[in-house]
């Protein structure tokens, strides 16, 4: 919220700049009926202490403020010196003192009107700067009470207010006043406004209001982080379809990168029948250093080209898998793709290193029926006795179903039967 405030005192800040004096010179030249004049003298004076600003004699325009506030002045003209003092105090950055010379100006009471709008509108400004919200709102109010025409920035300034304030039903009016009249105008209204219309719906809870705010940021101001979000909206709102479609809209631009968001735009297009995309993004993600290649990211590309059917990819990134692992799993789901593409030899070599990672029993269970089988479709009938009947007496031990490897076992005999009886006779 600071961040949105500071905004704020870029685009609002009139008094502050190097023309403070100006309001001064015009008085002179025109003051109201009912406004003591400014002399000559003074006015000469006050141009000096300007000058002397301008050419940053920080401490010589002090003493020449300093030295004017110690002579006979009128009221007026004790308010416009304060009110150069001020300034210097503002560009010599000294704040607090700054503040002290604005409300002194206050406290001379019987300002013109325009002259004290404008220093309750710079005092408040300057507050904000000291994180004092709560007076800066209280010296805005009271703007705006003298006001007769409020522009949309001072409704902006005063909605972030009202936020920081926690008053949050006001904020949301007044921000939606700011937006109104830029919109009415024919102009974008403020990318600031937008930020604290967001925040104050999520205060509010009021997520769906907040997608509609999200998509005018990314329409007008379209930054990564505003793509982000609104996917992150839409997956909270369970709206997957949207939140896909953001995310690699923002992809398409190139505004995901960071790993987080690649990964779940990866999984919502695997998710949603277009896993060879995600394996892509995937790859790209590790080529470029963004995604991590630890075992849980080889692993979900792998399972991206397994979906796409892309087996040689999948194999590569198992085998990475494999490396970062020290457990049986990514050599045994080698050992079953391989042994699926007819590649017997390297088969049986993941399922030896699956072996010597002291798999459960379960899973060895897995691993010497998968040699079994390897070795009975090489027509290696004793080797698959073997591996079979070892998967059985540790499926005895699991108490597991015993029928698929008893199965297994008769077929491998039956078949070596039948085999030897074939050589005999050729």
């Amino acid at each position: 919220m600071k961040y949105l405030l500071a905004i704020s005192l870029i685009l609002l800040v009139g008094a502050l700049q190097p023309s403070a004096f100006a309001h001064t010179m015009n008085t002179a030249k025109s003051p109201s009926k009912s406004t003591p004049a400014l002399r000559e003298r003074t006015f000469k004076k006050l141009s000096e202490a300007q000058k002397q600003i301008e050419e940053e004699k920080f401490q010589e325009a002090e003493n020449s403020l300093n030295a004017l506030l110690n002579t006979r002045l009128n009221a007026y003209e004790k308010a416009q010196t304060l009110n150069v003092k001020a300034y210097l105090y503002h560009v010599s950055n000294r704040v607090p003192a700054a503040i002290k010379s604005y409300q002194q100006i206050l406290e001379l009471g019987d300002l013109p009107s325009a002259f004290q709008q404008t220093i309750l509108y710079t005092l408040a400004q300057l507050h904000i700067t000291t994180d004092n919200y709560k007076e800066a709102l209280h010296l805005l109010e009271h703007w705006f009470e003298l006001t007769e025409a409020p522009t949309a920035t001072a409704y902006g300034l005063l909605a972030q207010l009202q936020y920081q304030e926690k008053h949050y039903g006001q904020a949301e009016s007044s921000i939606n006043t700011a937006i109104q009249m830029h919109q009415q105008e024919g102009k974008i209204p403020l990318e600031a406004w937008w930020q604290v219309k967001l925040a104050i719906h999520y205060e509010k809870k009021h997520y769906a209001a907040m997608i509609e705010v999200l998509t005018q940021l990314t329409t007008w101001y379209s930054r990564p982080q505003y793509w982000t979000q609104l996917a992150s909206l839409y997956g909270q709102q369970n709206q997957t379809t949207k939140q896909l479609y953001t995310l690699d809209a923002a992809y398409i631009k190139g505004d995901l990168t960071q790993e987080h968001h690649l990964l779940q735009l990866a999984h919502l297009l695997q998710a949603n029948g277009a896993p060879y995309r995600a394996g892509k993004i995937l790859q790209k993600g590790m080529a470029d250093g963004i995604i991590e290649k630890n075992r849980k990211n080889w692993q979900s590309l792998a399972s991206a080209w397994f979906q796409a059917k892309e087996f040689e990819n999948t194999i590569q990134a198992l085998e990475q898998t494999a490396n970062l692992s020290s457990d049986a799993q990514p050599f045994l789901q080698l050992a079953y793709l391989l042994s699926e593409q007819n590649r017997y030899k390297e088969a049986l070599k993941f399922a030896d290193n699956a072996l010597q990672r002291q798999p459960s029993q379960k899973d060895a269970i897995k691993i010497y029926t998968l040699i079994g089988t390897i070795e009975f479709y090489q027509k290696n009938f004793t080797a698959a006795n073997r591996a079979f009947t070892e998967a059985l007496n540790i499926a005895r031990l699991e108490e597991a179903d015993l029928t698929t490897l008893q199965s297994w076992i008769s077929h491998n005999k039956l078949e070596q039967q039948r085999y030897q009886l074939v050589k005999e006779y050729l």
